[in-house]
């Protein structure tokens, strides 16, 4: 989980400089890397997180896209590799 916790933070960082190309891939490959852990509780807890991500992506607001990435899925990700899920 500490991977996708990187790559979050990464398409946060693509998605406020511009870089929105690469900012959706590597948002790709957070919700792949997510998807597996779908069933764990602290996936679900951030569900609505991940609602309003993608309610941001469907608005186009790269910027609400890239801080629900950086300070929520990260440290959500971060905490779930701590505790070994």
């Amino acid at each position: 989980m500490a991977d996708i916790a990187r790559i979050a933070v990464a398409s946060a960082h693509a998605f406020r400089v511009g870089r929105e190309a690469e900012g959706h891939q590597l948002l790709a490959g957070v919700i792949d890397g997510l998807a597996p852990q779908s069933t764990h509780a602290a996936i679900r807890a951030i569900e609505p997180a991940l609602m309003e991500l993608f309610a941001a992506q469907k608005r186009g607001d790269t910027l609400r896209i890239a801080d629900v990435l950086e300070f929520v899925i990260a440290p959500a990700c971060e905490a779930m590799a701590g505790t070994g899920r």
